[in-house]
């Protein structure tokens, strides 16, 4: 039997879900970490033990049958004008975007793609940096919400977004999507490239895109493809990307 309430403690609901678990972590990092003002390194020690068990869905599963909820501890709702009931989501609250986007291969600038730089003899053409992946993953967020393309929002009459890493495209995204009251839900990305191989990149670029977008790897999907030599794509003289994302409120609307 644990000694302590790690649901209480994470001041979650004992039927919170993964993100949800995450996001509560995060917000008492926030407030707590001692590096920060007020902190309390006890107070985060308890938070850091309850969220490396119930994280994970074997630990939290034990957790939960070692701490089974009794009965006599049950709020009792009788008599409440209006009792506490959980609203899951409209199922219209989902929203979801499409983005595409191609640039063409040239031979004196590094390769970008998923935020992660490629070894590969070509980089791609453009006024940032290129990355195909991101810029076709903003467009899908920013699609989601119906906002403009990246292409008004970051216009490569710019000076301050020449060669600019589309990393700080995407985290810019993400603070519209959070200033819109909308989080990413999950996003899907395939790459259309003849070479190189691009499997062994996938990790890090799903590990990058994750941490800006604030949502757990699984919800990162990537994949490449070749075109079987057709096209601009098969004679290598670009590569392309799609992207889809769906995206949730993150208040009542």
């Amino acid at each position: 039997m644990y000694k302590e309430d790690y649901y209480k403690i994470l001041e979650i609901p004992r039927n919170a879900s993964q993100d949800e678990i995450q996001m509560a972590y995060r917000r008492l990092v926030k407030e707590y970490h001692p590096d920060k003002k007020g902190g309390d390194s006890v107070r985060m020690k308890e938070i850091n033990e309850a969220y490396e068990t119930l994280k994970s869905s074997d630990k939290r599963l034990r957790y939960d049958l070692l701490n089974p909820v009794e009965e006599e501890e049950e709020i009792n709702l009788e008599g409440l004008e209006e009792p506490a009931v959980f609203e899951p989501i409209p199922q219209e609250a989902l929203r979801m975007g499409i983005g595409f986007d191609v640039h063409p291969l040239v031979s004196y600038r590094k390769l970008f793609l998923g935020g992660v730089e490629i070894s590969h003899a070509y980089g791609l053409a453009a006024h940032s940096d290129g990355d195909v992946v991101l810029h076709a993953l903003c467009d899908a967020l920013l699609g989601a919400i119906g906002e403009d393309d990246i292409g008004h929002h970051f216009p490569d009459t710019n000076l301050e977004h020449k060669d600019a890493s589309s990393v700080l495209f995407l985290q810019q995204v993400s603070e519209i999507l959070q200033k819109r009251g909308y989080r990413p839900s999950n996003v899907d990305m395939v790459i259309l490239a003849e070479k190189p191989k691009l499997s062994p990149y996938f990790p890090k670029m799903k590990e990058k895109i994750g941490k800006i977008l604030e949502i757990p790897e699984d919800r990162v999907g990537i994949k490449a493809t070749t075109t079987q030599g057709l096209g601009y794509i098969g004679k290598k003289e670009g590569l392309a990307a799609y992207a889809i994302a769906t995206v949730l409120p993150t208040r009542r609307r």
